[in-house]
């Protein structure tokens, strides 16, 4: 059982990465913050853009940043942004389908016609966003919470808790001034 967890996981990881660097690659909001934070792109000090990209965090707009200073061209960055998108959108969901089925090959096969059908999305108001588009912080969010939650339901109780802790740096967050804003309490 676990040997089949890891399998499904790896299986799901490169065929998700692989279709979303390559098959459906998509600029990316974080590369777009990200150019602000590595000296890319500059604005005057005062700039209402320009403060924003530097008082919101988060981790794939850091990482992003990182890999802009050290010389990744945008296009290569909004790839590999675009395939971990999608890399943790099948895993995500294949993970569902796998606690359902308990075999890796059904669950890539499954998840991947869920994809291609648009299946995810019947029924649901809000937009989940699997592939990749331009908002990177809902889609990685997402993905990145429902793949924690099944890695928890699958046995995996430590690395979940640990991704699902993670999780909020995952997702775009603002650190303005107010604590009860670091808080999420007041909106605005």
């Amino acid at each position: 059982m676990k040997h089949s967890l890891r399998l499904t996981i790896t299986l799901l990881g490169v065929l998700g990465f692989a279709i979303g660097a390559f098959g459906v690659p998509s600029l990316q909001e974080c590369v777009e913050h990200a150019q602000v934070l590595a000296g890319v792109v500059s604005y005057p000090l005062d700039n209402p853009f320009r403060i924003c990209q530097i008082k919101a965090w988060a981790l794939p707009t850091q990482l992003s940043a990182v890999a802009l200073y050290l010389g990744v061209s945008e296009l290569w960055l909004c790839r590999i942004v675009s395939g971990f998108i999608v890399m943790f959108s099948y895993q995500a969901l294949g993970l569902c389908v796998w606690l359902l089925l308990g075999n890796a090959i059904t669950a890539a096969g499954l998840t991947v016609l869920i994809v291609q059908t648009g299946a995810y999305s019947l029924g649901i108001t809000y937009p989940i966003l699997v592939l990749p588009q331009f908002y990177t912080f809902g889609s990685i969010g997402l993905s990145w919470m429902v793949l924690s939650v099944m890695l928890i339901a699958a046995g995996r109780p430590r690395i979940g808790a640990f991704l699902l802790g993670l999780g909020l740096s995952v997702h775009f967050s603002r650190n303005l001034d107010h604590p009860h804003r670091r808080l999420g309490l007041l909106y605005g």
